[in-house]
């Protein structure tokens, strides 16, 4: 289990950024007329142009303001004082944990009379010194990306690179999701967080939300706020689309199969069929206001958004290519090697005897046959969970067997996000997530080969803005995540006793550890090996507190 408590003080200039975790932007600058006086106690307001949700501030004693904790999306800033004119600025874009500078010049005039700012070029962010790219949401809805995994489009940030190889893309292989180096930092040395909160577990990102329902996310590379310290390499820090007040949602269903895909120019030579392939995905999602007729209108005040996806997959694991007995050399019947040469002579342990120079000397069996009196009856039943050959092999017989049996993988996910204005001071939201992966793979020989691979993730959040004062801001926030991988061997599954394994053997293993009665591993030199599953439980568990208290002190923010 890893517990972290982060509670920051420190004292940064007025743009700094509030920390490195914190998925909401901000937008700071100073009020003046147009001597360039710096204008104390004006009213400062941004408006969320989806929601309708109004942030209030007031300029300080050096005519600064700090708005914080803005969820992504488009802004209108109101700026109004007694004595000037309304100064209006249109269409800001905030994007995941931007610091931006908007100053403000009034100018004189009726306080019905306004000043609307339009057309005006894109802000720079000019309040913080770290390194990153924003993946918008019109890159993660336009670009392609394979399986729907959101995290690939990491590889489009200036410093990212896969050093691994890592073929697993589906948004439930997590390992291959952060197979990527930063800046030449070792793979899988980076932080991930989701809404803010932390989404790492061990070495990998724990969950990876379906990508219809993924606002936007920041690939921060380099000059890391202090309060950020678990990682020499980057963050990844995700945030979900909340709800607005237009209702919103849509369905999809993407499909590929082999029957309409094309062959291998390598595989059409070889003579060899299309590899099996069926990968379907679905989802849906919604989102909007909280709305009930005649009980609650949550229309500018409470929203929520929900997303589901499942998918299922079959594909071929890879070619795998081995050797298996034929059915004379599972009966001890090896007369057929002695055609290629005497180096397969097999000999009989039994007659081992000493000979000249400290040497032993063993007597050759009649027609490199064992003969039926010597063999194992349990090593007869085993034997016969072989497969038969399927390919010609080379000459003596190796290499016989090939399997690309499909593998399966099933994934589905539930994903919801609620946030409440319970005032204009005070506002939270919360975030509860699941995901469940079962993979089969590796099953031949009548599952004596193979396991089934289960990952669970459970995660929530929980937050909460109040605003003391224009100038005290307070923000506390929990999250929990919990990860869960199990690899249970399909050959827990056999009747150890049909086999012929005495009840002494079989009463010692089953007092050991849950599901440690399996099938032993059995491999015996130049053939397949099977029962060599291990099984495995691993729980990780992270739970992330944080709490920052942020003060407005003239030109400076103690936080």
């Amino acid at each position: 289990m890893r517990n972290s408590a982060v509670i920051a003080l420190s004292l940064l200039a007025l743009a700094a950024p509030l920390g490195a975790q914190e998925s909401r932007g901000q937008i700071t600058g100073r009020v003046q007329d147009s001597s360039e006086a710096v204008v104390v106690g004006v009213e400062v307001r941004a408006t969320n142009t989806a929601t309708n949700v109004t942030y209030n501030v007031k300029t300080n004693e050096t005519g600064d303001y700090v708005l914080s904790y803005l969820l992504p999306g488009t802004y209108k800033l109101s700026v109004s004082s007694p004595g000037f004119r309304e100064h209006v600025r249109e269409d800001i874009p905030i994007r995941i944990a931007d610091r931006v500078v908007v100053n403000v010049i009034l100018q004189p005039g009726q306080l019905s009379e306004r000043v609307v700012v339009e057309a005006r070029a894109p802000l720079l962010e000019q309040a913080s010194s770290s390194i990153g790219q924003v993946i918008d949401s019109r890159r993660i809805a336009e670009l392609p990306l394979r399986e729907g995994n959101p995290m690939l489009l990491t590889y489009t940030s200036p410093g990212v690179m896969n050093f691994t190889g890592s073929s697993s893309t589906d948004p439930s292989a997590v390992l291959g999701s952060s197979a990527f180096s930063i800046n030449g930092t070792r793979t899988r040395n980076n932080d991930f967080t989701l809404d803010g909160v932390a989404n790492t577990e061990q070495s990998a990102v724990s969950y990876v939300p379906p990508v219809e329902v993924v606002q936007e996310f920041r690939v921060q590379t380099a000059s890391f706020d202090a309060s950020q310290g678990f990682t020499p390499g980057g963050v990844i820090n995700v945030t979900l689309k909340s709800g607005t007040n237009e209702v919103h949602g849509s369905a999809y269903d993407f499909m590929q199969n082999n029957a309409l895909n094309a062959n291998r120019f390598f595989s059409n030579l070889a003579g060899l069929k299309k590899p099996p392939l069926r990968f379907n995905r679905w989802g849906a999602n919604a989102s909007g206001p909280v709305w009930i007729p005649k009980v609650y209108d949550g229309r500018n005040r409470t929203f929520w958004m929900y997303g589901y996806e499942d998918s299922r997959k079959r594909s071929p694991r890879g070619t795998y290519s081995s050797t298996v007995p034929t059915e004379a050399e599972k009966a001890g019947d090896f007369s057929g090697l002695l055609r290629i040469g005497s180096q397969y002579q097999l000999y009989d342990p039994l007659t081992t005897r000493p000979a000249a120079s400290g040497r032993f000397q063993r007597q050759p069996l009649a027609g490199n046959v064992v003969p039926a009196s010597r063999i194992n009856a349990t090593a007869k039943k085993l034997s016969g969970l072989w497969a038969s050959p399927n390919l010609p092999g080379t000459i003596d017989g190796s290499l016989n067997y090939t399997d690309p049996g499909p593998e399966s993988i099933n994934y589905g996910t539930h994903l919801f996000r609620v946030d409440h204005n319970l005032s204009e001071r005070h506002r939270i939201f919360f975030r509860g997530d699941a995901g469940d992966r079962n993979q089969q793979f590796e099953v031949r020989f009548q599952r004596a080969q193979g396991a089934d691979f289960r990952r669970y993730n459970r995660g929530f959040a929980i937050d909460d803005v109040f605003t003391f004062s224009p100038k005290l801001v307070g923000n506390v926030r929990y999250g929990f995540t919990r990860f869960n991988e199990q690899n249970i061997p399909l050959q827990v599954e056999f009747d150890l006793a049909s086999y012929g394994f005495s009840k002494a053997f079989i009463d010692e293993v089953a007092s050991g550890p849950p599901r440690s009665l399996q099938l032993p591993y059995i491999n015996i030199s130049g053939y397949a090996p099977f029962g060599n599953q291990a099984l495995t439980d691993r729980k990780d568990e992270v739970h992330s507190l944080a709490a920052t208290l942020t003060q407005a002190a003239r030109s400076h923010t103690l936080r």
